[in-house]
């Protein structure tokens, strides 16, 4: 294998490990939705966060500009044309 090969071959193992790094780190958060934990890993990986010690203000008004640029907004479910039961039941 060429040199240039093994090195971007090394990056890309690094990177790996740093974006499982910061996934454990934001998995141990518990007390956040998963779906929104999804999100956070996300953006941090995209932002080349490697520890969640490198968040700071800044960084927050970033993730809330990213929610309003990737958000898609759902449109309310009706559940009115639903039927209830008509058999009685005995």
């Amino acid at each position: 294998m060429p040199a240039y090969q093994l090195h971007i071959y090394e990056q890309q193992e690094e990177r790996e490990v740093l974006e499982q790094k910061i996934c454990e780190q934001v998995d141990a958060c518990t007390e956040v939705n998963g779906t929104i934990r999804n999100r956070i890993k996300k953006f941090l990986i995209e932002e080349g966060i490697t520890d969640i010690s490198e968040m700071d203000a800044v960084l927050r008004v970033r993730y809330e500009e990213y929610l309003e640029r990737n958000e898609t907004v759902l449109a309310p479910v009706s559940y009115t044309h639903l039927t209830l039961p008509t058999t009685p039941y005995v």
